[in-house]
């Protein structure tokens, strides 16, 4: 209907095809004029657009920009919540590409420490984890860390390279070497309400020759970008007659300095390419290695050691079957010892620190040796600490935790600086200490550099606060120490050292308590001891222990003999009735004992100890073997079931009891027994 109702009123013109009139010509020319109005505001309108547009770019070019943390992280992670690594990977390709945000701070004062020798701008690092593979140095580097570590890097690939279906691996990436791809997917896991991870990666490294790779190229492109303001003696000198065309810094990166990354060394330059700050290669071990053996180590300090700043042996990883029992004194011992003679064996003269990095899970036995183990060997250092694979209360509930794998995050914090504080006390402080577990803060990094950290790192934090990590913690860390009046530098190990001056008052108040007594005086005092004790001992052989009172009278005999049983019951006289029984009287003389002696065994007079009640004799009409009686067993022949089984049914034993013929039984006066002795 609308269309039809267009046709109508507006019925259009046709004209023969290639004609043109004057009347079409004047129709093509008779346009209104445009408002010069229209025209400003559409130049303003693009002039705004321009300058927004700019001003966001610059806005967001800010680490601290806001839009990263409050805007940009919330859409990422909503947008990989089923997989988290995807996010992981998002990242350090953004931080790599060289477009993701600046720190555009300058580090204060307080911040500045000294580390192995040199100076550094600040002592906030990215903990090994984060770039695996050296993809983002230089980026990690402009969010304002102070120390990059990557890897962990194993010798052969541990993940799988993607190429074209078409076509085999391209020679200028790594040789297809038969690998592994870490542990399998899914292997990443967040714990929101505790801010936390849990990881079991498995070193899904790119391996030796692919980090070898990217670590040239930054060199390449460093010499490229800045020929013409480096020394001239760098360069080697070109060949008699050479061509005009002959390149000198395609003959430096192609001379045994290029190639050995020397051009860093001889500039005085650290080997990140940044002046004042570090870059850490963290070495990792093959799955398919034997788990006893070092060349894995050896091997990544030979191959990638020119490049580091710094060398870390990784021994703590949870997720490599066997590596964390490189964590023993005498393997640690071996490693080390094979590292470091690798380690001095590099080519040039600057040699990198080599440190080894622990887990949090060790206890105070195991921390000493690792101590030990790296004093006597001289390393550099220790890392305190990997992940845990422990479950604290404080990392919540999260079904997340019951994953299998390294947690990390806040919950790890008490762990490394109880671990930080042992090391930084065995070692007395002569053993530099980087600290890394739940850093997300800068009182965080503050604590741990009073534990004994010169050095702090973080991970898991940036998963949650984004690209403006290291620039607020810095900030928040030059806030304390300003407020505290005091500097990073003089606060490393401030706390360690004066808990160890508690507890060495307190042991020497302690000492002080202690009573010393002279030698002579000793001696008097053990002799009068001596004497007491042998008096005592007198006493209590002459003093005989009372015996409890029985129901019946039984009788203590020196040689272990059975009573005969009662083989009837009216051969048992019937006890008195108790209100008949007269009161007690000390027995006299006349009291008797009526004793059995059966045949053939002879039986040794009964000694009688002081009676509790006066027992008629007993008169029995049949007389046993009293060695083959089973009834009445003494304490000292209780010794199987069959006597104890005596002890407790006596009746039982009765019936099976054999029946002999009667013997008359004779009387026997008992001999006289003192007053002061009752029966037993």
């Amino acid at each position: 209907m609308l269309r039809s109702t267009l046709r109508l009123s507006a019925p259009l013109k046709r004209f023969p095809a290639g004609r043109r009139t004057l009347a079409t010509a004047a129709e093509a020319t008779a346009q209104p004029p445009k408002s010069a109005g229209k025209g400003l505001r559409s130049a303003a309108l693009s002039t705004v657009l321009i300058t927004g547009t700019a001003a966001f770019i610059y806005y967001a070019r800010d680490s601290q920009a806001g839009v990263h943390r409050w805007v940009g992280l919330p859409i990422v992670a909503a947008l990989t919540k089923d997989d988290p690594e995807l996010a992981h990977e998002i990242a350090v390709k953004v931080i790599g590409s060289g477009f993701a945000p600046i720190d555009r701070g300058v580090d204060d004062e307080v911040l500045k420490m000294e580390l192995f020798g040199k100076s550094y701008s600040n002592p906030i690092g990215i903990a090994a984890g984060f770039d695996k593979h050296a993809e983002a140095i230089d980026g990690l580097f402009s969010l304002g860390f102070g120390y990059v570590e990557i890897g962990s890097v194993t010798p052969e690939p541990q993940v799988r390279l993607h190429f074209p279906q078409t076509s085999r691996c391209p020679a200028d990436t790594t040789p297809s070497i038969p690998s592994q791809a870490g542990n399998p997917k899914p292997r990443v896991f967040r714990v929101p309400e505790t801010k936390s991870l849990v990881n079991r990666y498995g070193f899904n490294s790119e391996g030796h020759l692919s980090v070898l790779a990217r670590l040239r190229t930054r060199i390449t492109s460093f010499v490229t970008s800045y020929a013409s303001a480096l020394p001239p003696s760098l360069f080697p000198l070109p060949p008699p007659n050479a061509p005009l065309s002959y390149d000198v810094t395609n003959a430096l990166l192609s001379s045994p300095a290029g190639i050995e990354a020397r051009v860093p060394d001889t500039l005085n330059l650290p080997r990140s390419l940044h002046q004042g700050k570090i870059l850490a290669i963290n070495l990792g071990k093959n799955k398919t290695s034997d788990p006893d053996s070092i060349d894995d180590f050896v091997n990544g300090v030979t191959t990638l050691g020119p490049y580091a700043d710094v060398l870390v042996i990784n021994v703590s990883s949870p997720n490599t079957p066997g590596l964390r029992d490189l964590q023993r004194r005498e393997m640690v011992e071996s490693l080390l010892s094979g590292v470091l003679s690798a380690r001095n064996s590099l080519p040039g003269t600057i040699r990198p620190p080599v440190l080894v990095k622990i887990a949090p899970d060790l206890d105070n036995g195991q921390l000493e040796d690792i101590a030990a183990a790296v004093l006597a060997s001289g390393a550099d250092g220790i890392i305190v600490s990997n992940t845990t694979i422990s479950r604290p209360p404080s990392a919540g509930s999260s079904p997340a935790l019951k994953e299998a794998g390294g947690l990390s995050g806040p919950p790890v914090k008490p762990l490394a600086l109880l671990a930080l504080s042992k090391l930084y006390e065995v070692t007395e402080g002569k053993v530099p200490l980087i600290g890394c577990g739940g850093i997300s803060s800068g009182q965080d990094a503050v604590d741990f550099a009073k534990a004994g950290a010169s050095l702090v790192q973080m991970y898991t934090a940036m998963v949650y606060d984004g690209f403006g990590l290291a620039r607020r913690i810095k900030d928040e860390a030059t806030e304390i120490l300003t407020r505290e009046n005091t500097t990073w530098k003089a606060v490393v190990g401030s706390g360690a050292r004066k808990l160890m001056e508690e507890k060495r008052l307190a042991l020497e108040e302690a000492k002080a308590k202690i009573v010393v007594i002279p030698a002579e005086e000793f001696e008097k005092e053990l002799e009068g001891a001596q004497k007491e004790l042998e008096t005592l001992l007198v006493q209590l052989a002459e003093v005989e222990a009372p015996l409890p009172e029985v129901t019946e009278s039984p009788v203590d005999i020196t040689t272990p003999i059975t009573p005969v049983p009662a083989l009837v019951a009216d051969s048992i006289p019937s006890q008195p009735d108790s209100s008949s029984v007269p009161p007690f009287e000390a027995p006299g003389p006349d009291i008797v004992l009526i004793e059995v002696i059966p045949e053939p065994v002879v039986v040794e007079p009964v000694v009688i100890v002081e009676p509790v009640i006066p027992t008629p004799p007993v008169v029995l009409k049949e007389v046993v073997d009293i060695a083959q009686s089973p009834l009445a067993v003494p304490a000292n022949a209780i010794l199987n079931e069959d006597k104890e089984k005596v002890v407790l049914d006596p009746a039982t034993a009765q019936v099976e009891a054999g029946v002999v013929t009667e013997k008359p039984i004779e009387e026997k006066k008992a001999p006289k027994v003192d007053e002061g002795k009752r029966w037993v």
